[in-house]
């Protein structure tokens, strides 16, 4: 055989082994590495026939009206997961109780992660936990009885209607302990004539437990006060319908803000009209509380029953007594 021929041959056999071994070279690029774990979503669309887009292009409209092209809302997450997606599983960290991931990033496709559970609890419920645990057992060794004693019922005589502030914790505040307050709380100490939650704390504290005193606590400092007071200095908007939750909520303590603002003098002071509105506040939330049924009906079958307006005084701590404490009437 003449050598040119021998080294045609070899080319050719050393083209057909490079193809064999060379992969690339019959399977595309895209399909070699392994593919990621969402890999069914990533298959390209099969392309739609004609009929299919036309469809299409006359129902984009409606979608693009109904808000259905709308990027969807990210997930929300507590502060642990959004510092961790800037490294996802960058760390795994080992517990006394095992093995705990970080959070992952936000699925591409807007579906939520469903994290171990005692990530949260580790991170922020914890050391309220322990702190719990602490606290009974120091009550244990003072008050070998006292849980004991609690588990067999509870009689107070007092209700207190406060504000859901976390500044002022009525049995904290009034150095009581457990059992002997009964409390509902909201947003700027509210006693709606309407609110069946308000009026049935009320129905169970003095027809069920002989409550005897009905405090309405208001505080110095509120927050719900003082946005009732800037939104009645524009009449047109403490008139306007509320359109929230916490705006209907607070549209009763606005319309007050609002009256009050209309009786002011010239002189301006911010400080003095939210004390105003704070003190005016409890005196009206006492009033609709005598004026119910369930105040009434105690009075009238003889059950001593008062209703007090106190003011906390978060500077210093200390109870203000407003002086006007509804006494049952002499039947």
């Amino acid at each position: 055989m003449l050598p040119s021929a021998i080294a045609s041959q070899s080319v050719t056999r050393a083209s057909l082994r490079h193809q064999r071994t060379n992969l690339s070279a019959v399977i595309p690029r895209n399909t070699q590495c392994r593919q990621p774990h969402n890999f069914p979503f990533i298959l390209p669309r099969p392309s739609a026939s004609s009929e299919q887009k036309q469809n299409r292009s006359s129902e984009e409209s409606r979608y693009k009206n109904q808000g259905l092209f709308s990027p969807a809302a990210a997930p929300r997450h507590p502060p642990a997961f959004r510092d961790s997606t800037l490294n996802p599983r960058s760390s795994i960290q080992t517990t006394s109780t095992g093995v705990s991931f970080p959070h992952t990033s936000p699925h591409p496709f807007g579906l939520p992660f469903y994290n171990p559970p005692e990530q949260m609890s580790d991170v922020a419920l914890a050391p309220l936990i322990a702190g719990n645990a602490k606290w009974a057992a120091e009550v244990r060794e003072q008050y070998p009885t006292f849980f004991a004693d609690a588990a067999k019922g509870q009689s107070p005589k007092v209700l207190w209607i406060g504000c859901a502030d976390s500044r002022v914790p009525e049995s904290t505040v009034l150095g009581c302990k457990p059992g002997e307050i009964f409390v509902h709380r909201n947003i700027a100490n509210q006693f709606h004539p309407e609110d069946d939650s308000a009026l049935a704390v009320l129905t169970y504290a003095v027809e069920n437990l002989g409550v005897e005193h009905i405090v309405i606590a208001g505080h110095t400092q509120c927050g719900g006060a003082a946005a009732c007071h800037a939104a009645a200095q524009n009449i047109s908007g403490a008139a306007s319908p509320a359109t929230t939750p916490l705006a209907r909520w607070l549209n009763p303590l606005t319309q007050l803000a609002a009256s009050l603002a209309s009786e002011k003098t010239d002189s301006h002071d911010t400080s003095t009209e939210l004390s105003t509105l704070v003190e005016a506040n409890v005196r009206k939330q006492v009033d609709n509380v005598v004026d119910t049924d369930v105040v009434q009906r105690a009075w009238a079958s003889g059950k001593q029953v008062y209703v007090h307006g106190w003011v906390y005084m978060i500077e210093t701590g200390t109870i203000k007594d407003l002086k006007v404490t509804a006494n049952p009437p002499a039947y």
